[in-house]
């Protein structure tokens, strides 16, 4: 299979995803949306296991310092007072009050408990206490260097509690003295209401001479207007003009409505024309004009687009079975072109309709807005004439009704001046507790253990979270785009490069030689890999495997009786060599620069169905090597001889050399191993690779540590079955 004669179809099950830049599939060759592996609780336990000493460390300390707190509170006890607070208070006088005190809502019942816990309360109280209170109350705050003041004490531990769904407030506080939190939970009920009577009496005296000087402006307001209502009247006769007035403002409501209608219809119409307009100035072709919804749905541009895409779909249809020149496909280039140029015409007169259309609203727009002028100056003009009466019969009616009203309040206020209920009422007195409430161990241990817990696991998460390295599958599958080959442990086991390069038949790794296999299963049995005969891996960083991997898929090709050759095409840090056993005087950039032939750089049955080409003697701009038509011809040589060709490059990330070999593989298969490699470098590596349109049959994970990932105990391996797939050391595999 040469790239250079024909491209790599897609996947049969994937569809082409328009406004995706990468191609096929969610990015590229790969998954499909659906198919993508999300973030699931296996991801979240990960995080876990791997910073397991940070959440430990975090949560100890927490739990430390809750610990030490707790156990170095003093003892704390606490007093209750109650009190009610009355919807209305109780009078003598049953007669409207001037300041009203109900209580008729949440916000007048928030207003009481504002001023139950301001400073105004908690001054009246320290003035109350006695010496011997005052002391036992600033006892604990002595000795601190900055002596609080006692109404600083008294706020600081004083609550006031409105009960749910009741009218009842619960004033409680806190000392070290069980006998002072009661007496000062007393006294706060106490001054409370006493606060609330002198506030009445100043409130009832303020409010009559108010009044008063109310009702005084109030009577001359109603002489003033009933001067101005008799000029009115002298002025304007008996006309009316509610008639008039009614049906100028009914044709006025007729026409704000039209064009309020036309002005939106304006607008969607003016909305249009600038997007065609942006498309335009950029030089945007017929194709980005038909991106806009309202083209695309007009019915000749809908019939021709559809007509389009049959046209292309049965090109490339022929394009699969008949060269450029055949007869068919001539014809079908000739109406797919034909259909083009259709649909470029209708779209340019469906732009020219628009712009028409517009034109059309605009004018009726400016006609309504003109005869909407009209109208307004008419209803200005009646509004001169007939507001004006209106206004000033009504602030006559208003003002007499008010005065009226004033000389009312003013008589039943002077009836309740010695009378001045208050609407708080005490309920239950606080006596001495017996227990203290503070400090509570059991909850404070609890949300110290609680909170650590807490923290440390959001400061493993948020680490997580701004570690930009691959670590799990969700990376290469979600965040990378590509598929999940494999995933490859750590050989712990093993030591030694030539020991890892047959790790795949030595089963020195049981664990890491089945997972090889596993590999090679995969890419066996991919719809893409199943068929491609060349092979390029590769990855980002430099030491993430690529070579190991390289050297044991094609261990595990030959193993199973297919004929495999493995190419060194790391041309400026050839290893295979070493590790084959092999020298490396003759290779890949003899054969390039004509100094050897085919038989001469090909090592033949390194191991039973596996041939190996070295890289050779380095060579200066190596990229050119392997862009050279030299190598083409070798490639292509090479795919008759053999059924499955592994080819180890570069690493994408220092240097370019893999995209000089790409256009004569099948396919790439890139090695990541954990940790290693960053997001945002991958994705722009792997965003390089896709603009190549060589496929990308997905990446392999490797190095990862199992007693830290979990993955083997939980999705690709299972311990129980070690001895079923794994076959003992030393034995030949089937």
């Amino acid at each position: 299979m040469n790239n250079n004669e024909t491209s790599n179809p897609p996947p049969g099950n994937l569809s082409y995803q328009g406004n995706n830049a990468y191609g096929y599939g969610p990015y590229g060759y790969g998954t499909s949306q659906e198919e993508q592996q999300s973030f699931n609780l296996a991801d979240l336990l990960f995080v876990i296991r791997e910073r397991f000493l940070l959440i430990f460390v975090i949560f100890a300390l927490t739990f430390a310092a809750v610990v030490a707190y707790t156990f170095t509170r003093p003892e704390m006890y606490r007093a209750s007072a109650s009190v009610e607070i009355l919807r209305t208070p109780t009078r003598a006088v049953q007669v409207d009050e001037v300041v009203e005190q109900r209580v008729s809502g949440a916000e007048d019942f928030n207003t009481q408990i504002s001023i139950f816990e301001s400073g105004t309360i908690a001054r009246r109280v320290a003035d109350r206490l006695s010496e011997n209170q005052r002391n036992t109350l600033m006892g604990p705050h002595r000795g601190d260097g900055d002596i609080a003041s006692p109404v600083a004490v008294l706020m600081s531990n004083r609550t006031i509690q409105p009960l749910r769904q009741r009218l009842i407030v619960v004033v409680q506080f806190q000392h070290q003295d069980p006998q002072l939190a009661a007496d000062i939970a007393n006294l706060y009920v106490e001054e409370f209401i006493a606060h609330k009577r002198e506030a009445r009496f100043r409130e009832t005296f303020s409010a009559v001479e108010e009044l008063e000087e109310e009702a005084r402006r109030q009577r001359a307001r109603v002489e003033q207007l009933e001067n101005r209502l008799a000029d009115f009247h002298e002025e304007i006769g008996t006309i009316s003009l509610d008639e008039r007035y009614d049906i100028v403002s009914d044709r006025l409501r007729s026409l704000n409505q039209s064009a309020t209608d036309l002005e939106q219809e304006l607008q969607v119409r003016q909305n249009r024309l600038e997007q065609i307009q942006e498309i335009t100035e950029a030089n945007g072709g017929f194709r980005q004009l038909m991106e806009l919804p309202f083209i695309a749905n007009n019915y000749n541009v809908s019939e021709l687009n559809t007509k389009r895409v049959s046209a292309s779909i049965t090109v490339n249809q022929l394009s699969e079975r008949y060269g450029p020149r055949h007869p068919e496909m001539i014809q079908a280039r000739r109406n797919l072109r034909e259909t083009e140029e259709e649909l470029q015409k209708a779209v340019q007169e469906t732009v020219e309709n628009l712009r028409s259309e517009y034109e059309t609203t605009q004018r009726n727009f400016l006609s309504v807005q003109g005869s909407l002028q009209r109208q307004e100056e008419e209803i200005i003009r009646l509004s001169r004439i007939g507001v004006e009466y209106r206004n000033i019969l009504r602030d006559k009616q208003d003002a007499e009704t008010l005065y009226n009203s004033l000389l009312s309040r003013i008589s039943e206020t002077r009836l309740i001046t010695q009378v001045e209920p208050v609407n708080v009422v005490p309920l239950d007195q606080a006596s001495a507790p017996l227990n203290p409430f503070s400090p509570r161990i059991f909850l404070f241990l609890g949300v110290g253990a609680l909170g650590g817990l807490g923290l440390g696991l959001g400061l493993a998460f948020f680490v997580a979270l701004i570690d930009d390295r691959v670590k799990s599958a969700y990376d290469i599958e979600s965040v990378l785009g590509l598929s999940l080959l494999g995933i490859i442990p750590e050989a712990k086991k093993v030591k030694g490069e030539a020991e890892r390069t047959h790790l795949a038949i030595s089963n020195k790794d049981p664990m890491t030689a089945e997972a090889l296999r596993s590999l090679h299963s995969s890419l066996k049995f991919h719809k893409l890999t199943s068929t491609a005969q060349v092979i390029l891996t590769t990855s980002i960083l430099p030491n993430e495997g690529k070579t190991f991997v390289s050297s044991n898929l094609a261990l595990t090709y030959a193993f199973t009786g297919e004929k495999t050759l493995l190419i060194d095409g790391d041309l400026r840090n050839p290893s295979i060599a070493a590790d084959m056993g092999l020298t490396n005087d003759v290779g890949l950039t003899d054969y390039c620069i004509g100094n050897s032939s085919v038989e001469d750089i090909i090592n033949v049955n390194v191991e039973e169905n596996l041939d190996v080409i070295t890289s050779g003697q380095q060579r200066k701009k190596p990229s050119q090597i392997l862009h050279s038509e030299e190598f083409a011809e070798l490639m292509q040589a090479l795919r008759k001889r053999y059924k499955r060709i592994i080819i180890d490059s570069p690493p994408l990330g220092p240097v370019r050399d893999s995209l000089s070999i790409l256009p004569q593989t099948d396919g790439v298969m890139f090695v990541i191993r954990f940790g290693e490699a960053k997001r945002k470098e991958a994705k722009k590596i792997i965003h390089e690779l896709f603009d190549s349109e060589i496929p990308i049959f997905g990446a392999v994970l490797n190095g990862v540590d199992p007693s830290v990932s979990g993955y083997y105990n939980n999705q690709y391996y299972r311990s129980s079955y070690r001895s079923y797939y794994i076959a003992p050391e030393g034995k030949e595999n089937s």
